[in-house]
């Protein structure tokens, strides 16, 4: 079976619902986070990595087997261009760059909210050096008219562990 590598750098909770819903937790996740919720510290336990605020190339390396498929949830740092282009590495952006390349970089889903789109969505691209500009490998589109901030929010949330998991079942 197929390594499955996770980091994040927020609370879990998406790694948590995708391995409920896959029925496989990751084989490693790796975190920078000092706020994860205790359901998944519970959950995974010993799988769980801890780096500093400033991952190394090396940290990477000791962390990522070989053939591992790696996946990043909400992971607050740029992945280094040599660690790119040695693992097969994906990034999933809420926002659907697909139609909406304007919405790169932090903060999209009140870039979204902010510009009154009717439709947002999210994106999974492979990840690259280069900030959200990998190639697309699966895209959502989903209605955020007359939907709060809050509201766009969760909804995106809530789409993207969707569009993870379809791809999950796919490539594990």
């Amino acid at each position: 079976m197929r390594k499955w590598v996770t980091f994040f750098s927020q609370t879990g909770s998406e790694i948590y619902k995708l391995s409920n819903r896959l029925k496989r937790n990751p084989d490693v996740i790796v975190t920078n986070s000092e706020r994860i919720k205790p359901e998944v510290i519970d959950k995974f336990g010993d799988s769980i990595v801890y780096v500093g605020p400033k991952p190394t190339v090396e940290d990477y390396l000791r962390f990522i087997p070989v053939n591992s498929l790696v996946t990043l949830h909400g992971w607050l740092r740029i992945v280094p261009e040599e660690i790119c282009d040695r693992y097969e590495i994906y990034n999933l952006h809420p926002a659907n760059l697909f139609h909406n390349p304007e919405l790169k970089g932090k903060d999209p889903q009140k870039m979204a909210y902010k510009q009154k789109l009717i439709f947002s969505g999210n994106t999974i691209h492979r990840c690259t050096a280069e900030l959200d500009s990998g190639e697309i490998l699966e895209h959502s589109y989903t209605s955020i008219e007359g939907l709060t901030l809050d509201e766009t929010v969760a909804t995106l949330h809530e789409d993207a562990t969707n569009l993870w998991y379809r791809f999950l079942k796919k490539h594990l």
